[in-house]
Order: C-alpha cells, then sequence, then structure tokens
C-alpha cells in the first residue's frame, strides 16, 4: 500500500503513509528481534541443530474469564472517558487508570506513557493538524472549555511565539 500510494494525490495518500511507515518500520524490528532470537536460541544447543522446544505458557492464574472481562471493560470505558472529559484529556486519563490499576506498572513507566500519549495526541493533532475536539460532556455540563485548554494554549504560544 506504501509502494501504491506514492503516486496518489498527498490528501489520498497520507493516510495510507501515515499508517503504513510505521507498521512497516515496526514489522522489520519485530523480524530483526525474531531472527535474533532464533539465532542465539541455535547457537544455544550443543548440537546447533534447530531450538528446544519451548514451554506452553502456564494459564492465568485467575481463569481467563477474568482477564477477558478486564480487556472486554476497557473498550466502553474508554469511550466514556473520551466522551466526558473529551479527546485528549480521556485518552491520557484511561491510559493512566489502564497502566496503574490494571497493568501494575511502575509509577514512573505510567506517569511516562501518560504523558507522551497526551502529548502525542495534543501536537499531532490539535497542533499538528489544527483539528478541535469537543470539550467532553463534562465541561460542557459545567458551562466551561475543554479542562485542558490551558495546557494546549501554553503550548501554542510556545511553538508560535509571534
Amino acid at each position: 500500500m506504501i509502494w501504491e500510494a506514492r503516486a496518489w494525490p498527498l490528501g489520498a495518500r497520507l493516510l495510507p503513509w501515515t499508517l503504513g511507515v510505521p507498521v512497516l518500520a515496526l514489522a522489520l524490528v519485530q523480524l530483526v528481534l525474531a531472527f535474533r532470537a532464533r539465532r542465539s536460541t541455535v547457537a544455544s544447543r550443543p548440537d546447533g541443530e534447530g531450538s528446544l522446544p519451548a514451554e506452553p505458557p502456564a494459564p492465568p492464574a485467575g481463569g481467563g474469564l477474568v482477564r477477558f472481562l478486564k480487556i472486554a471493560g476497557l473498550v466502553p470505558a474508554f469511550a466514556l472517558g473520551i466522551g466526558l472529559f473529551g479527546f485528549r484529556l480521556g485518552a491520557a486519563v484511561l491510559t493512566f487508570t489502564f497502566l496503574k490499576a490494571l497493568a501494575g506498572e511502575s509509577w514512573r513507566m505510567t506517569l511516562a506513557l501518560t504523558a507522551t500519549t497526551y502529548l502525542a495526541f495534543l501536537l499531532a493533532f490539535s497542533i499538528g493538524l489544527n483539528l478541535t475536539f469537543p470539550a467532553g460532556a463534562l465541561a460542557t455540563a459545567l458551562g466551561t472549555d475543554a479542562f485542558d485548554a490551558f495546557v494546549v494554549d501554553a503550548v501554542r504560544s510556545l511553538l508560535f511565539r509571534r
């Protein structure tokens, strides 16, 4: 698709390139990592022939149903959170909640990924593409701007000093 889109007009090729280039890069990284892992496994066997069979993964402790319900609950939770808090802030709040409550990540990792998520959405959509998102049902009900409007304005003023 990336190759095919090179002859398309800019507006038409933007989506395939935006999705295709990172996916291709990640696929190549995965290929290199898999090749290295296979190579080290083959080298670790005394006879150098093939790799040792892996043990099948143990089933989750609480059963698969609990894990399935947690994962299935994330989709409506993200939809509700984005509806309540708006796109940028809702994505950040729910990323934080998921990483800390469900995934059990460390505070450092949770805060870093939450900030990265927020800044990526802010820089890519609000500033880069100049898209405006609704403030969220909570801010609308309170009659205010989006809860993160001060952050958006501060970042815009830093990037576009006039």
